[in-house]
């Protein structure tokens, strides 16, 4: 089970994520892979916005395209994090989040299509959750999946196209896509970051 910390988001960070998904709305309008909606812009800035609170936590370089963008496409290696069994290509996959206990049995879903396509260039997956959703203002760094335990299944279960699954609430949904959940419980931590972050603070372990 990870242990997870949380940092403050800057009106900085805000900033130059909001500038990134504008230019890309306005030149590169690509659907993204879950539907082609009004959603398009918001998942867009949890994307990039999360991709720059993780660049800017491990000393690594910002991104410079937000999602869609010509010549964008990463293949899913949205940086390198040095940790201590080598480095990682990594692909940062953040979610908006309202405030609250993150539980063990929320998840992250991964496309199969994704994580198995032979481009692939991804090593782990890197679990973010900004919140509240839609403004956020701080970032849980819920923890790291890597992709080879993804795909042989000791990480996660894959649900095939068609099959119904039950929310916590009692409604259900039908699985579109082969899809990999990923259980906040399964994730690894991972890495402190490499300098002193004002606002850090650790949460208990996620069970």
């Amino acid at each position: 089970m990870p242990t997870p910390f949380v940092v403050p988001i800057t009106d900085e960070q805000l900033e130059t994520a909001r500038r990134l998904v504008d230019h890309s709305l306005a030149h590169h309008p690509v659907g993204n892979i879950w539907s082609d909606d009004a959603r398009t812009s918001e998942l867009r800035m949890t994307g990039t916005l999360g991709e720059i609170v993780v660049a800017d936590l491990y000393n690594l370089p910002r991104p410079t395209r937000s999602y869609g963008a010509v010549g964008g496409q990463d293949f899913g290696h949205d940086l390198t994090l040095n940790t201590a069994e080598g480095p990682l290509r990594v692909d940062v996959k953040s979610m908006g989040r309202n405030p609250g206990q993150l539980r063990g049995h929320y998840v992250l879903n991964v496309p199969s299509s994704q994580l198995n396509r032979p481009d692939s260039q991804t090593d782990a997956y890197l679990h973010l959750s900004l919140a509240p959703k839609g403004t956020p203002t701080e970032a849980t760094m819920v923890g790291l999946a890597r992709a080879d335990e993804v795909r042989a299944g000791r990480v996660g279960e894959l649900f095939v196209t068609g099959t119904v699954r039950a929310r916590a609430d009692g409604t259900t949904f039908k699985f579109t896509a082969d899809t990999y959940e990923i259980a906040l419980r399964d994730f690894a931590t991972a890495p402190d970051p490499p300098h002193p972050v004002a606002g850090f603070r650790r949460l208990p372990p996620i069970r």
